[in-house]
């Protein structure tokens, strides 16, 4: 099941001397429950140059390469996992560097880059637009898709990238070695792609597929959690299509019975207009219309307003400040049970902790159409909490 976004930006930067990289970046996007990615554009320069040319507004990933990222490989496979970089580098301060870890059988593989040259990129693409998720550290990203690539060499080398393959066609080392600028053809799954598109589309086949599996990628806490709050966000933006779908089923629903009761009043109306003006036919009339009254109450017309819209209209105006803990629709005391109401009242509940929010709320719900009062019942503080209990009082 792929992630809740259908165009994923892919980039791989690579530092070439100081101030100057190389960029290959591609847009992925999904087709169904697949992948593609057929083209991609390669930019070289200053860091502004390559961000000039870069899409905005898409979910991004992006692997760093070249100088500055180191790579090392284990090929004694009983190291502790739970100490591979103190193991690979003894004499580096683990604050200083994002790392990525890889162990995926045959292959033990710690990456770094310092902290302070991660930073100011990510900044910089930010601060230009970009949503960045993932970040990664070589080409290992390709790791995740080992499975779908057509080799059974003992090596698969492109782009610079460079790969050991163990017997069992899983992979087996790694490392980063000389820029090969040739384009050639890697078979992926059932289809032929140019080399330099194979790490991006990794990249954004982890991307895609991270809440299926766990990408490789350097650990960074502030990517993480933005990674979080947009796919918490996205299922919420799912919850609240089909909060709206259900209501306007509910409006149409809503709409059609009042045709009806429309339709049977014009009605009722074609038969008045009929009626002599004896006193026995007049008592008819006014014993079917409070019939028909009646009924309109007994079903809930509720004054021409759906409750559903009401609560919508209630929950969509309240502030975060506000937490509501009862809504109740009723009837104003005095009013006899066939009269059709003159209007009708909402008891709100709920506790704060910001008097300003519920004054604020108030202001707000006078402004609806709807809204022909709203009262302040109560506010004091709730036992044993800090928060205030306030109620509403509104009348429609």
């Amino acid at each position: 099941m792929l992630a809740n976004f259908t165009h994923v930006l892919a980039i791989e930067l690579t530092l070439i001397s100081e101030g100057n990289y190389r960029c290959v970046f591609a847009l992925v996007l999904k087709n169904g429950n697949s992948l593609e990615a057929s083209d991609y554009t390669k930019v070289e320069g200053s860091l502004v140059k390559i961000i000039e040319k870069l899409p905005r507004n898409y979910p991004t990933a992006i692997t760093l390469n070249g100088k500055g990222i180191v790579h090392r490989s284990f090929t004694d496979h009983a190291v502790d996992h739970e100490k591979l970089f103190v193991t690979a580098f003894p004499a580096l301060d683990k604050q200083d560097f994002y790392i990525q870890q890889v162990v995926e059988e045959q292959l033990i593989c710690v990456s770094l880059v310092r902290r302070s040259f991660a930073d100011d990129i990510l900044g910089k693409l930010k601060f230009a637009g970009l949503k960045v998720f993932i970040l990664g550290l070589g080409g290992l990203s390709v790791v995740s898709i080992w499975g779908l690539l057509d080799n059974k060499a003992s090596h698969l080398s492109f782009c610079g990238h460079q790969f050991e393959q163990s017997s069992h066609l899983k992979p087996a080392a790694y490392k980063f070695g000389q820029y090969e600028d040739k384009v050639e053809k890697v078979k992926l799954a059932n289809a032929e792609i140019a080399s330099p598109l194979v790490v991006p589309y990794a990249l954004a086949f982890q991307l895609f597929m991270t809440e299926q599996l766990t990408p490789i990628a350097a650990a960074h806490e502030g990517l993480a959690l933005s990674l979080g709050n947009f796919l918490e966000n996205a299922k919420l933006k799912r919850m609240g299509s089909l909060f709206v779908i259900g209501l306007l089923v509910l409006l149409l629903i809503s709409f059609m019975v009042l045709m009806h009761f429309n339709r049977e009043n014009s009605s009722l109306s074609e038969r008045v207009g009929k009626i002599t003006s004896t006193a026995d036919q007049a008592s008819l009339i006014k014993s079917e219309v409070d019939n028909q009254e009646l009924m309109l109450l007994k079903l809930g017309w509720n004054g021409g307003y759906n409750r559903a819209f009401l609560l919508s209209e209630i929950g969509a105006s309240k502030p975060r400040a506000l937490v509501l803990e009862k809504i109740n629709f009723r009837s104003p005391k005095g009013v006899k049970e066939k009269a059709i109401q003159p209007y009708t009242l909402i008891d709100v509940k709920g506790e704060t902790s910001n008097l300003t929010a519920v004054n604020n709320w108030i202001f707000m719900l006078k402004e609806k159409k709807w809204v022909l009062n709203v009262s302040l019942l109560r506010y004091q503080q709730s036992n044993n909490s800090e928060s205030f209990a306030f109620e509403l009082l509104i009348e429609y």
